[in-house]
């Protein structure tokens, strides 16, 4: 097949096209990066937003357990040492938000989980 022909049943409709968008315009989403001192987030559809700050030793870290993914759900039963929560529009568009990281950790090793609270 050289690509030029498309079956009638590979054709995707406008129906199906505006579904897809619809749908996907009500999706919730999050996703970050880390900026030096800062974390840039983007999100759609979401009320608030927490990041919980775990500071780490990393050398006691890496002698208890040197092999970290293996386990980093763990420190969800530890308490943040820091925790921001951000209220937000809930926007079907994607949205952005810089926000600094706390000047007394940011020279610190750490761990930064953000999640949704919708």
């Amino acid at each position: 097949m050289d690509g030029k022909y498309v079956e009638e049943s590979d054709k995707v409709t406008d129906v199906e096209i505006n579904k897809n968008a619809k749908s996907a315009d009500a999706e919730e989403s999050l996703s970050f990066e880390l900026d030096k001192t800062e974390l840039i987030i983007y999100y759609q559809n979401l009320n608030r937003i927490r990041i919980n700050y775990y500071e780490l030793d990393l050398e006691v870290l890496f002698s208890r357990s040197p092999f970290i993914k293996q386990e980093a759900n763990s420190f969800s039963y530890v308490n943040p040492n820091f925790t921001t929560l951000l209220t937000t529009n809930r926007i079907s568009s994607q949205q952005k938000i810089k926000e600094p990281i706390p000047e007394d950790l940011q020279k610190k090793n750490l761990l930064i989980q953000i999640s949704c609270e919708n």
